[in-house]
């Protein structure tokens, strides 16, 4: 079952992912240019952190929607139990654990 997406065109959400997202590809860029240009290890190690961290936050934030959705609008199955279990389907696949 696949759910319609969360972010409406005009929405300020869809709009404030897309800028972390290609903030994000600046970051990569930038660490492909370092690697290429030669730089020192540990510069790349913590633009690599930098851009795992974002990548990190954009996730939760994504992944807060979908709940928030799932709780409020009925975005998941229709039953608790059925929203009970695709939410914890949904954790699981993107927690960093």
């Amino acid at each position: 079952m696949t759910t319609p997406s969360l972010f409406p065109a005009d929405g300020d959400m869809r709009r404030d992912l897309l800028v972390r997202l290609r903030r994000i590809e600046g970051q990569v860029r930038g660490i492909q240019s370092m690697i290429q240009g030669g730089k020192a290890d540990k510069d790349v190690l913590v633009q690599l952190k930098a851009a795992r961290s974002a990548l990190r936050t954009t996730n939760n934030l994504v992944l807060m929607n979908y709940l928030l959705h799932c709780r409020d609008k009925g975005g998941c199955p229709e039953t608790h139990s059925e929203m009970s279990e695709e939410a914890v389907r949904v954790l699981a696949l993107f927690l960093d654990v």
